[in-house]
């Protein structure tokens, strides 16, 4: 493997995690916030720090809301201020329902169309767009990982869809190697990245390894929101310290989350507290103890600042919070405990608003306006589209083929039911006692083979899930995804059409020549590809995988029950049923070809097979069986079209009710 560049020979920002933590909260005095001093380029710990990059972010009298249908809109953040520099890592804190994730997404441009939004936020002093690289923003509910792969392999293959083509492949690796190495992930590079005792990583560990996909790229801006959500102990300081690392090393990094241990709160830089959508301070870490001890609510001696903090601002800790609220004053204490939680945190907002806090961070923010710096920007360009498409692929493959539950046991469960409907139907005559042997035995083989791609709606969920989140960061398109993974799934179908056919096939003595055995299996083919793809479409509007193979399993015995076997074509009732039902059915089309090709030109019984299939089954006489071949590609292609369609929409939908349903969710 190729040897981590240094210097100019980088593609791109190196951001070294080495940490140098801040001073301690017993051995520093607190003051007003100050603008932290430029760190010189000897003290960087990083190769070379990238100024076009660089980015100051500022934002004053930020307001967002909600309408209600029956009421007035909800003010979910009402006139917020701050800033985040390089150097030093912000960390949005407050409790639940508090506006965190709002103005997270409000800072990073990722608001739903349903919010109204005033107020000003700028970059480097000026009011610009975010391209392609400058920013990445991560949430652990999007947390989706190709399980099949090594941390090793998924690094590279994202290095692949995120660099630039014209890039050497030995500079990519190299890129992929060094972020692997900075996360501290080498000694996990050939362990899989799903959830495993054994071989698997953790749950901090994984997060670790979604954060090195995103700095593969170097961003300037890195959100994350809800950071040590799920974690706990070594795995939430490890993540902080990278996070601070990157700060360090010239990224600009905000993070929100609702509580941390004292230990990790000694850590922190810039500290932002919200509570019912305002803002209750602004400032270092050590001047918010100060703050609140300022203002009446000191800190208990030994007490983590935290907690301290969420039981004196939080909505939910109202009827609890005479144990927890510690004021010097008894007088003032039993009158605080029995004041309503609004009321407390209007007055510590009106007591920061008054403060020498507040009048820096104006003058800070100010400052920030008036300097304008350089238009963000990232040398990086997007990969060639083709290339995202290759290396798609290429992964989509990986997966399937590892993949044990999707396609191999599929295998040989299907090996087994075509096994024993061969042995059940063995050797079927021409007399015309087996016209309805044959009948069903197609019908069952048919339906049967199509009903377990239902199966599959768990894997696909998993992948457009997956697709859905790297969509947020801008990773590849839409339609590259969706072809790549319907051309990774074709030749596992085709192994699933061939194989377990060949058993049922020649046990029951169906049509021995050879065109009718090569079209007997290009029909169960496309067929397994429509249902593939009508699975796929499926999986990209339900919220998990149970829901999907209910309703999956609903949709295709729907279609088989006007697929014209159980009921015939001219038996069905027109309203609904006929008229479109029996229409949009591909097991109608498959169906009616593989009668075609089973009956015609033969003879059972005197009967001929003309008169079997369209008198005695009722199937239409038109299209012939090559145009059901015809109709069942086009299907496909349609539900996959639908598939992308589906995709982006589900992105909409997703960020709409993270962000517009929870109306102000942390």
């Amino acid at each position: 493997m190729a040897q981590s560049p240094t210097g100019d020979n980088l593609p791109l920002r190196q951001y070294s995690i080495q940490y140098q933590p801040s001073p301690s909260p017993l051995t520093s005095q607190a003051s007003p916030i100050t603008s932290p001093p430029p760190e010189s380029a000897s003290s960087i710990p990083l190769s070379q720090v990238d100024t076009e990059s660089a980015a100051s972010l500022s934002w004053k009298d930020v307001t967002v809301s909600f309408e209600q249908r029956s009421s007035s809109p909800q003010v979910v953040l009402d006139g917020v201020a701050g800033y985040a520099e390089p150097y030093r890592m912000l960390t949005i804190m407050g409790p639940s329902q508090s506006g965190k994730s709002t103005l997270l997404r409000a800072l990073s441009g990722r608001l739903c169309r349903k919010a109204k939004y005033q107020g000003d936020i700028r970059i480097n002093g000026r009011r610009q767009q975010l391209t392609y690289g400058t920013s990445t923003f991560l949430t652990p509910d999007d947390e989706v990982l190709p399980d099949s792969l090594t941390v090793k392999e998924h690094l590279i293959l994202s290095a692949f869809l995120r660099l630039p083509s014209n890039l050497p492949r030995k500079e990519k690796l190299a890129v992929a190697e060094h972020v692997m190495s900075e996360m501290g992930l080498t000694e996990l590079a050939y362990r899989y990245v799903r959830k495993c005792p054994h071989k698997g990583i953790s749950g901090g560990e994984r997060r670790l390894v979604n954060l090195a996909v995103e700095l593969l790229i170097g961003p300037s801006l890195i959100y994350f929101d809800d950071a040590f959500k799920g974690l706990e102990g070594a795995s939430v300081l490890s993540l902080l310290i990278k996070l601070k690392g990157l700060a360090r090393g010239g990224a600009t990094v905000i993070m929100c989350t609702e509580h941390v241990s004292s230990q990790v709160y000694e850590l922190l830089d810039d500290l932002c507290l919200l509570s019912n959508g305002k803002m209750v301070f602004f400032g270092d870490n050590i001047a918010a103890v100060e703050h609140f001890s300022t203002a009446g609510f000191p800190c208990p001696p030994n007490h983590n600042p935290s907690d301290h903090f969420l039981y004196t601002i939080g909505a939910e800790f109202e009827k609890l919070r005479a144990p927890f609220l510690y004021v010097q004053d008894a007088e003032k204490a039993e009158a605080f405990a029995k004041e309503d939680h609004h009321q407390i945190v209007n007055f510590l907002s009106a007591s920061y608003q008054s403060s020498d806090f507040n009048a820096a961070l104006v003058c800070k923010v100010n400052t920030l306006v008036k300097k304008k710096g350089g238009v963000l920007v990232n040398r990086i360009k997007r990969p060639a589209s083709r290339s995202e498409f290759f290396t798609l692929s290429y992964r989509s493959l990986l997966n399937t083929t590892r993949a044990l539950g999707f396609y191999w046991i599929r295998i040989l469960l299907s090996f087994l039911y075509m096994l024993s409907i061969g042995t059940i139907f063995l050797r079927l005559d021409h007399s015309k006692s087996s016209i309805e042997a044959r009948a069903a035995c197609i019908f069952l083989a048919l339906e049967g083979m199509i009903y377990l791609s239902v199966g599959g709606v768990p894997y696909m969920y998993n992948e457009v899930k997956m697709h859905v989140r790297e969509m947020v960061n801008c990773h590849y398109g839409v339609a590259n995804f969706v072809v790549a993974n319907s051309i990774a799934s074709l030749p596992f179908l085709l192994l699933i059409s061939l194989v377990p056919l060949c058993s049922m096939y020649f046990l029951a003595g169906l049509h021995s020549g050879a065109l009718k055995f090569i079209y007997f299996v290009v029909n169960l083919y496309l067929s397994l590809i429509v249902s593939e793809s009508l699975m796929m479409a499926i999986s990209c509007i339900v919220p998990n995988a149970y829901t999907g193979m209910i309703l999956g399993s609903c949709v295709q015995v729907l279609f088989m029950l006007v697929g014209g076997y159980v009921r015939h074509d001219n038996n069905l009732p027109k309203a609904f049923w006929k008229y479109p039902s029996s229409y949009i059915s591909f097991h109608a089309h498959s169906l009616r070809g593989m009668f075609q090709n089973e009956f015609l030109g033969s003879r059972y019984g005197g009967h001929t097979g003309a008169y079997i299939v369209y008198g005695e089954y009722n199937f239409p006489a038109s299209p012939g069986k090559w145009w059901s071949l015809l109709i069942l590609a086009g299907m496909a292609i349609f539900y996959r079209t639908l598939s992308v369609v589906l995709i982006r929409l589900s992105y909409r939908v997703r960020s709409l009710t993270r962000t517009c349903i929870a109306t102000g969710k942390t």
